[in-house]
């Protein structure tokens, strides 16, 4: 009797997969990046996030058409919120939302922590970003007009859709400090111990594929 595989440990992060030609997702798809399947999001897209160490730190909020999802922590999150002119309690994804809606590209610079993000707007753009200290690794593949989201170039990998070719200067984006917190049981003040430079950036989907 073969013995049955055992599972693949997931990476923390945020996952995602879209499909820009509002077809279905392919359930091999979903399964090579360890999404759900069943009800939930539109039939032609998926996220969701993971933490081993932290469970509470992935957050998400769904709003007019439009989900934020948010793997991490907001330092000041009070402040923040004041600035913003909302309530102290909103969720952390929330408040991403509405810091990138006022800053845009420059809310890593605003919104201190340690975060990745991935935005859905209501037209079906997608916008990765990530804290100026990077908490999580955070990869995404494109063809045509289907893209997949992950902190793992392996998880990527699975995809039947996906081949072997990098791009070098896209691999500057994910450097994190996941390993890090690793080796501290997931302790999150990573930044205090690890110092280092500081890195952001944002991609849009609207630079590669948008809806209708």
């Amino acid at each position: 009797m073969v013995a049955p595989k055992a599972p693949v440990p997931r990476a923390s992060g945020i996952y995602g997969l879209f499909n820009f030609d509002d077809q279905p997702l392919d359930p091999r798809g979903l399964q090579a990046l360890g999404l759900p399947r069943g009800a939930g999001e539109e039939a032609s897209w998926k996220v969701a996030g993971h933490d081993p160490f932290m469970p509470d730190a992935v957050s998400r909020h769904d709003e007019g058409g439009a989900s934020t999802l948010l793997a991490g922590f907001i330092e000041d999150h009070s402040d923040l919120a004041s600035r913003l002119g909302l309530h102290p309690a909103l969720s952390a994804a929330g408040l991403a939302r509405a810091a990138l809606e006022r800053f845009g590209s420059n809310a890593p610079a605003e919104m201190t922590g340690e975060w990745s993000l991935l935005h859905r707007a209501t037209d079906g753009t997608l916008t990765l970003m990530v804290s100026a200290g990077v908490r999580d690794p955070i990869f995404y593949a494109v063809s045509g007009r289907r893209v997949a989201v992950a902190p793992d170039l392996f998880a990527l990998a699975r995809l039947d859709w996906v081949d072997s070719r990098i791009d070098e200067a896209g691999l500057l984006f994910p450097v994190a400090r996941a390993a890090l917190r690793a080796r501290w049981n997931g302790a999150r003040p990573i930044s205090r111990r690890a110092g280092g430079g500081r890195r952001s950036a944002t991609v849009s989907s609207s630079t590669t594929t948008r809806t209708r």
